[in-house]
């Protein structure tokens, strides 16, 4: 009897491998969905380590390059507590131009100079940054890079010594790899917030409000150079095209916004109404978290979905195949055995 029962159980253990494996291939996270009372994103305000190009003259791609900063120190962004200040040219050069383009939306720095050598003339008030060292040209946010302190004692500088830099015309997006992120916004004086798009298959699309939780919004501004998202919403401004991402599962952790979404497209009637921006930041107290860039973030291979899906069906089939061996062995030794048995009786 005992023999008759582990024999069913071994014919039973491949049937119930193969449905765990289904269950685990047709089984999706829980996502941590958009916050309903977060609509009509506005853009507004700036951020902490936001910068603009200011003096007479000034272009948004040329002009005496000015920052702001949180003055309470507290680097959470929108208030009443910041104030702009310029950057001196000591250590500054051409590297530390192109992050302060990159910044700013342009691919890199044509050339710097002082700005009391240009049109744009000297700035006044605080002198903010100073020994600006940038350890690479593809650094996105200047805050990321080595330097004096915030408002570190510039007793001995003076605004003869503030930068003054000029960008090229072409866009950072240009030239974009598969997973890159951007914000759109029609405020191009404020390039931390908008509406958030992803380039995939040679096009960019927009990502569905409802998939933007916060651990999704700060990946995208880490992605971008920034530490956290200040701020997110459904976009006042809709794009237009395809819509890639409807959902995510993404903790704040993460320095890729694109090892947040699902490469397929799963957008469930989500449309441009519902396109969703954010608004990024720079907090000094969340420097330590690491930036995403294109070596890390681009999305190479075969997307995670799509491994996964072709693993559980190889397992489910090799279960599959499994499971009718067995069947045939079992069926082949039974028939064999009532074949010895007529064979036994018969020589009786």
């Amino acid at each position: 009897m005992a023999e008759g029962v582990s024999a069913k159980r071994g014919l039973l253990e491949p049937f119930l491998l193969l449905l765990c494996a289904v269950q685990l291939c047709t089984t999706y996270p829980q996502y941590d969905y958009y916050d309903p009372m977060l609509s009509d994103f506005e853009f507004g305000g700036w951020s902490n380590g936001d910068l603009k190009l200011e003096g007479q003259g000034s272009t948004a791609m040329a002009g005496r390059l000015e920052i702001y900063i949180n003055t309470a120190n507290r680097g959470d962004g929108e208030d009443n507590l910041g104030e702009w200040g310029t950057v001196n040219g000591r250590k500054f050069g051409l590297r530390e131009a192109n992050v302060a383009c990159r910044q700013l939306g342009f691919y890199s720095a044509s050339h710097w100079n002082y700005s009391i050598y240009t049109e744009f003339g000297v700035g006044n008030g605080t002198i903010f940054l100073s020994g600006l060292k940038c350890s690479s040209r593809y650094q996105q946010h200047l805050l990321r890079c080595k330097h004096s302190g915030i408002g570190s004692p510039t007793y001995h500088y003076t605004h003869d010594q503030d930068v003054a830099i000029f960008c090229n015309p072409v866009p950072i997006w240009s030239r974009p790899y598969k997973g890159q992120v951007r914000l759109i916004s029609s405020n191009l004086t404020r390039p931390s917030s908008g509406r958030v798009e992803v380039h995939q298959k040679n096009q960019w699309g927009t990502v569905c409000a409802s998939a933007m939780s916060q651990g999704a919004a700060d990946s995208v501004c880490r992605q971008l150079g920034f530490t956290n998202a200040l701020g997110r919403g459904i976009s006042s401004e809709p794009g237009s095209g395809v819509i890639w991402v409807g959902e995510t599962s993404c903790s704040g952790s993460r320095r890729c916004f694109t090892s947040c979404f699902q490469s397929h497209k799963h957008t469930y009637g989500c449309n441009h109404t519902q396109d969703s921006a954010i608004s990024c930041t720079f907090d000094f107290s969340k420097k330590s978290k690491s930036a995403g860039n294109k070596s890390a973030c681009k999305i190479t291979g075969f997307p995670l979905s799509q491994l996964i899906f072709y693993v559980c069906g190889g397992l489910a089939l090799f279960l599959l195949l499994a499971f009718v061996g067995i069947l045939v062995v079992a069926m082949g030794y039974k028939i064999k055995k009532k074949l010895s048995q007529k064979n036994y009786d018969t020589l009786q």
